[in-house]
């Protein structure tokens, strides 16, 4: 018999989710991998058709500069021409006297007249020439007018696939919503808390979940193998199975949880056959809260804490404490490789005690002045100055850090932040 519930699982608004949405999302993904290619092309095509539309400018600029100076001299040709024509009326007038000097200027008359010839032949070269380039340059323009409307096709293609994938994952993102709890839900189970919560993408492969049942709260933390879309899905199946888990057991501790958690991810992923190795570091932090005809005798409050790859930092009397988790995640395994034993923590809360669970997404944001990680120990100096402030104020304290940290970088990992107050 299956562990999970046999009812169908239906979208908000009641219609059935798709059985084969990671098949779609992958062949739109690679018809969109395709396109990208196409269009590199066809951009590689449009540079080389303009750098070449740019050299025929080019010459023909220079051809009209040649042209024009070809017609200068020929005018200075023609200037001259008229003045030795002036030059030879007068000769005539006094033909004896001026034979001699006829003769000479008859000779370099011949001979300027044949370098005008010259010229008028290389003028109509040039003509010629100009006539073929302006002919190559009118087949040039409509090459890229064909090339030009394929552009235009090809991109109404690709904003169309873009559309139906942006409208895919925004679905996605309200789906991830509609299973997170929202922050009315979890100040009802715990008044002195708050979530930072800040997706890289759409959606988020980072989630947190909170959940009263049988006496005690479980708070939980979760960061999946990938962003967007992957990460999505590896955080509802993470939500699920937990609600899963939860609902069987009827309460546990963190570790037996993390336990089952672990066999049952390795089993949903067939990662004992070696074709899955997504996971999830998660950590959990299960807080008893007794009925109030009891609640004297259950003093002091304990906090019972278990993770996969991450860590507890709270906060009493002012001091940090770190309690670490296991190193290997939830998942991730591959064939031949056994689960590992989740180990669990018992934290007595003698004093107001402020606790945080956070995902590695904010230590690992990239900014600075040199453009380096925030990093842990950073991160916990600033949770330092954070947990003296009002609960209900930390989170505008953090995002305004990280943005002045982040700068101008694209966010580096999808970034969750829980924390919540106990008295004793």
């Amino acid at each position: 018999m299956s562990d999970f519930p046999s009812n169908d699982t239906c979208l908000p608004g009641g219609r059935p989710e798709s059985n084969h949405p990671a098949e779609e999302l992958a062949a739109l993904k690679l018809l969109l991998e395709q396109k990208e290619q196409a269009w590199a092309e066809e951009i590689g095509q449009f540079q080389e058709m303009e750098e070449a539309y740019r050299e025929v400018n080019r010459r023909n600029l220079e051809s009209a500069l040649k042209l024009n100076e070809r017609e200068m001299e020929v005018m200075v040709k023609n200037q001259q021409l008229n003045e030795y024509t002036e030059e030879l009326q007068s000769i005539n007038a006094n033909l004896g006297e001026l034979n001699n000097k006829f003769r000479a200027n008859e000779k370099e008359l011949k001979y300027k007249n044949g370098l005008l010839n010259e010229s008028v032949e290389q003028l109509k070269e040039l003509v010629e020439a100009y006539e073929e380039v302006n002919q190559r340059n009118i087949e040039s323009a409509a090459k890229l007018m064909d090339r030009e409307r394929e552009l235009q096709e090809k991109n109404a293609l690709l904003a169309q696939v873009y559309r139906k994938v942006s409208e895919s994952i925004t679905y996605a993102e309200r789906i991830q919503k509609a299973m997170l709890p929202p922050l009315e839900a979890i100040q009802q189970i715990l008044p002195e808390s708050f979530v930072f919560f800040r997706p890289r993408d759409v959606v988020s492969g980072d989630f947190y979940w909170m959940l009263e049942h049988n006496y005690k709260i479980f708070v939980v933390v979760g960061d999946c193998t990938g962003h967007g879309v992957p990460g999505a899905f590896m955080s509802t199946i993470g939500m699920t199975m937990l609600y899963d888990i939860l609902n069987i057991m009827g309460g546990g501790a963190p570790d037996e949880i993390l336990q089952i958690l672990d066999s049952r991810l390795r089993l949903l992923l067939r990662q004992a056959e070696g074709k899955n190795s997504d996971g999830m570091e998660i950590s959990i932090c299960v807080i008893d809260k007794a009925p109030e005809y009891i609640e004297a005798m259950m003093k002091p409050r304990k906090v019972v804490f278990a993770s996969a790859g991450g860590a507890l930092k709270y906060f009493s009397n002012g001091q940090l404490h770190v309690v670490q988790g296991n190193k290997n995640s939830v998942g991730q395994k591959f064939k031949g490789v056994p689960s590992a034993k989740f180990h669990k923590h018992v934290i007595e809360v003698n004093a107001m005690s402020t606790f945080y669970l956070a995902s590695d997404g904010f230590q690992d944001q990239l900014g600075g002045d040199e453009n380096r990680r925030f990093l842990r120990k950073r991160f916990e100096e600033l949770l330092q100055t954070t947990h003296t402030l009002p609960m209900d104020q930390q989170p505008a304290f953090l995002e305004s850090n990280l943005r002045a940290w982040q700068g101008k970088e694209r966010q580096t990992d999808d970034i969750v932040v829980i924390g919540f107050r106990l008295d004793k």
